[in-house]
Order: C-alpha cells, then sequence, then structure tokens
C-alpha cells in the first residue's frame, strides 16, 4: 500500500567535473550506432562537450537506482489508477480547460506550456532561462500544458499507457526524443565509456563488456 503523499526523488548522478572546459574524451567506437551515444572527436572539437565524467562504480549505482525508481513509480501508478482511476478521470474531465491547466502548473511547475517546441526553437523570442523545463520540454514534448488541458483523455491515456507497459518497452520510444537535443547541444552530458541495457533481463545493467558484445 502506498500513502497518498508517497515521492519518489529522481536519482542525481554522481559526477567528477572535468578538469578544464574543452577536456576531449575519446569514444570507444565511431560506428553509425554509437555516434548515437557518443560525441566524436569532431562534434567536439566544433563545441560540443562533456561537462563531467563518472566513473564505471558510479554509472552502475546511478543506473541501479533509476531501475528501482522506475519500477517504484509504476507500482505506484498501477496502485492508485486502479483503486481511483475513475473518480480522477470523471473530476479531470469535468474541469474546464482553464483550471485544468492551472492545476498541471500547480503539480508541475516545470511543465513546458506548449505543443510542437519544434517548430517554435528557430524564433527570436524563444527563451528558457530553467534547466530543468528545457531538459522535460526536450525529453518528453507530449507533457505539456497545451496538449493536456485541451483533451482530457490524454492524461489518462499518459498513465495507462505508462502502467501497461514495461520502462523497457518504452525505451526506443522515449530515446527517439533525444536525437534533436543531442544534436544541438542542448543536453548536459556527462561521459562514460561502458553501455546500459536497455531490455531484457538485463535491463539497466552497465557494462563495458555487453558493450563490446553489442559491435559483434
Amino acid at each position: 500500500m502506498f500513502p497518498a503523499s508517497a515521492r519518489f526523488p529522481i536519482p542525481q548522478l554522481p559526477i567528477d567535473p572535468l578538469s578544464r572546459q574543452g577536456d576531449i574524451k575519446a569514444p570507444p567506437c565511431t560506428c553509425f550506432r554509437c555516434s548515437q551515444q557518443f560525441l566524436s572527436l569532431d562534434d567536439q572539437q566544433a563545441g560540443l562537450v562533456y561537462r563531467s565524467s563518472v566513473s564505471e562504480e558510479d554509472g552502475k549505482l546511478f543506473a541501479a537506482k533509476v531501475v528501482e525508481t522506475l519500477n517504484s513509480c509504476r507500482a505506484y501508478l498501477l496502485y492508485n489508477c486502479a483503486i481511483y482511476g475513475g473518480t480522477i478521470y470523471s473530476r479531470w474531465k469535468k474541469r474546464s480547460r482553464e483550471k485544468r491547466a492551472l492545476l498541471l502548473k500547480e503539480t508541475d511547475p516545470s511543465m513546458y506550456e506548449h505543443q510542437w517546441y519544434e517548430t517554435r526553437i528557430d524564433d527570436e523570442d524563444f527563451v528558457i532561462d530553467d534547466e530543468l523545463k528545457a531538459r522535460r520540454m526536450f525529453l518528453l514534448p507530449y507533457v505539456n500544458v497545451e496538449a493536456l488541458k485541451e483533451d482530457p483523455t490524454r492524461l489518462m491515456g499518459l498513465l495507462m499507457g505508462r502502467i501497461r507497459y514495461k520502462p523497457e518497452e518504452w525505451a526506443f520510444y522515449d530515446n527517439s526524443f533525444v536525437h534533436l537535443p543531442w544534436r544541438l547541444g542542448a543536453l548536459d552530458l556527462a561521459f562514460n565509456k561502458n553501455c546500459v541495457v536497455m531490455h531484457g533481463q538485463k535491463y539497466g545493467e552497465v557494462s563495458y563488456r555487453l558493450f563490446l558484445r553489442s559491435l559483434e
């Protein structure tokens, strides 16, 4: 049983700042697949940089904590939606668009306001000075005030989808949102030469050996 006030803090990555700005980290591989996971030497020389590095041991502990938190959050959603899902949807549907927007902002002040941020980033007045809001805008573009307030079924659909399928089943879809901010240099990157397994029984495991095996 979960208390109504249950909280699941986001794990914080233990990082070691690089010794100086502009330090170059050679990628362990330069194939096309790995170019989506590591900055190339050309990328780094052109200005895209790693802000920090993470040791192998810290990387393993962090990944394990992330998996634990994901599973706890999913169990919490499953429990509460099973008991209160009908009530939540009924009340949410009855709210006006304005009240839905207000509730969303009160619940998550860092939630981005608009849909389709990709159409706005070239505007001269496009500025986001909140790092957390920018990160969520890039990585969770479907979680925004404009979309969720307009159609009450979207919020419940989002919850049901995350409950029905395991995090590993969402991994490929979620990773698709990384590509644009990755190329823009909009993400705060930490270097680690290992890979994180994103499917199967070893989901969340960090290993350089598995990274090498994936290239075979």
